[in-house]
């Protein structure tokens, strides 16, 4: 079976690091996969040009097109789209009989946005209605996503199949069974880790608002590095010098995240909506003290309802200000970065859904399951 993953862009963001993990997933069971990206401009392209994972990058909607026509019946091709666009555009094409099999793909919530008006709404879910219609099966990236696609049109519930980012391998969760207790040693300062595309959907000028509310001697040793390149750098860049805030640092992008929230004490997703939240995944297998808005969609699944870290009333930086500051003040009187959660195992066998392994394991389900 040879699978064509599409993507609308490829720059530094979760759906193409879900893209670069699925594609070895998929290699790793036998099958032939391809990337195939309209735009490209990132860090994630150097992956590519490095020769670690071969895509076509900058193809063109053109292209795209081309590329349908030339596997004109091909039985054994299946297309992996992701984001609205495509998906509308290859389920179109599988209705005309130019594709045999499409897999769209859902990343983002799909309900009503802050500033969007309830025409825009209307028209969203009138598409995903058709794509669901027209496609074979869907990919919804989280139990969230799945309940929106259910909410627009319960008629092709079979058609829908929750997978979960694979977002690190088994063998890179951090076991912390012999970090149980405290270990008495105050420490002075602590680490605390925000990531994502510097987009107002990350929310990061929430979170340094939250930190401009903690006390000024708390404040100054909570070390604060935010991780992501985006167009909102220079805004957040304004917004640290106009609140004064000495210790936070925009950091752009990391090819080593894991191993910086590996050094972390704490991880901070503020996002204003997600529909998965990969980074959120990565911190909690990386040991560490979650905090997160409870935003639709993602945060609740990955956080067990609040089980694994904490969960705030989502854009409350008051709550969240409040939030960190337990954290640091934990942190920094010796406790470790899980005290407040459940551990050991529980929180292994958690995890293990968000694995590459384990989406490896969904995803040739749904494969096999193809018409």
């Amino acid at each position: 079976m040879q699978v064509f993953i599409i993507l609308p862009f490829f720059l530094d963001g979760g759906v193409e690091r879900w893209a670069l993990n699925a594609r070895e997933a998929m290699l790793d069971l036998g099958y032939g996969v391809e990337i195939f990206s309209v735009k490209a401009n990132g860090k994630n392209c150097d992956r590519v040009d490095k020769g670690r994972i071969s895509a076509h990058l900058n193809y063109g909607y053109i292209s795209v097109l081309m590329l349908i026509f030339k596997n004109r019946g091909a039985s054994d091709a299946v297309y992996i789209t992701a984001l609205t666009k495509l998906n509308l555009i290859f389920a179109f094409a599988r209705v005309l009989g130019l594709i045999n099999r499409h897999v769209p793909s859902v990343h983002l919530s799909l309900m009503k946005k802050e500033s969007e008006s309830k025409f825009k709404l209307r028209i969203r879910m009138l598409v995903h209605r058709l794509i669901m219609r027209w496609s074979d099966k869907v990919i919804c990236v989280s139990q969230g996503i799945r309940r929106d696609l259910v909410s627009i049109s319960p008629l092709y519930l079979s058609k829908l199949h929750v997978i979960y980012n694979p977002c690190f391998k088994l063998d890179e969760i951090v076991n912390q069974d012999n970090c149980v207790q405290f270990n008495g040693k105050e420490i002075e300062a602590v680490t605390l880790i925000g990531a994502g595309r510097l987009h107002e959907q990350k929310g990061f000028d929430l979170l340094l608002k939250a930190i401009y509310l903690i006390p000024e001697d708390l404040r100054n040793r909570i070390n604060v590095a935010i991780f992501g390149d985006g167009p909102d750098r220079r805004a957040l860049l304004a917004l640290i010098q106009k609140l004064g805030l000495t210790n936070v640092e925009l950091r752009g992008y990391s090819d080593s995240l894991f191993s910086e929230l590996k050094n972390a004490q704490i991880f901070v997703l503020s996002s204003r909506y997600e529909g998965f939240g990969n980074v959120l995944a990565e911190a909690l297998a990386a040991g560490c003290y979650c905090v997160s808005f409870d935003i639709d969609h993602g945060p609740s699944e990955i956080l067990d309802g609040g089980r694994f870290g904490e969960l705030i009333p989502a854009n409350d930086t008051q709550a969240l200000s409040c939030a960190i500051m337990r954290a640091a003040s934990m942190s920094m009187m010796g406790a470790p970065r899980l005290v407040s959660f459940d551990r050991g195992k529980s929180r292994v066998s958690h995890v293990r859904r968000f694995t590459i392994e384990s989406f490896s394991r969904a995803v040739n389900r749904l494969l096999c399951d193809l018409p």
